[in-house]
Order: C-alpha cells, then structure tokens, then sequence
C-alpha cells in the first residue's frame, strides 16, 4: 500500500489575531479555503525512542504541504484536530509529528 492511497483530505487551520466585539485582540483558528491530502500513521508503542517530541507524539502526518508549522497551524481530520509537535520539510513531502487534541482546547 502506498503513502498515495492512503491519503485523506484535510483542512488546515492558521491561528490569527482578530478583534472582538470589545476591541480586544483575540487568537483564533481560521480554516483555509483549499483542502490538503494527508496520509495519517499512529506511532508504534511497541519501539522505544529517547527523542521527546517523538514520544509526546500520538501520530505521523505525511503531506506536500509546505505550509504546516509549528504553533501557527493545525490539521483537521473530520473531528480530529492534530496539533504539530516537529515539522520536517525536507523531501518530496513533509514528515509532521503531531499529537491529536481535543476540539475545546
């Protein structure tokens, strides 16, 4: 089975500054408009890794989008939000170690 066929759409979110009602500067999540191809792997429990980021990590995100990064932007999957803990850009596609985060926080 290929990276290819595995692949699930998916809406990337960027967090940006808007005002509220109350003129006061808030972060929110805005979805973009293009939806990306993601191809999702949970991280084997079974192999024992030193790295920290690999081990706070529940899931490996392979894309060709070259936009993911850290602290400014989430991937969405259905009712899954994946939140990016190491971002490696290089290649062909970008290997995303992300963690799966729930809906209100």
């Amino acid at each position: 089975m290929t990276i290819n066929r595995r692949e699930v759409p998916a809406t990337l979110e960027r967090l940006s500054r808007v005002r509220n009602d109350l003129n006061e500067s808030v972060d929110q999540w805005t979805p973009d408009t293009d939806p990306i191809m993601v191809s999702v792997y949970p991280v084997s429990a079974f192999k024992n890794f030193s790295n920290v980021r690999y081990q706070e990590s529940s899931h490996v995100l392979i894309t060709r989008c070259r936009e993911v990064a850290l602290g400014k932007t989430r991937i969405v999957i259905g009712e899954e939000i994946y939140t990016p803990t190491f971002v490696n850009p290089a290649g062909r596609k970008v290997q995303v170690l992300a963690k799966v985060m729930t809906p209100d926080g």
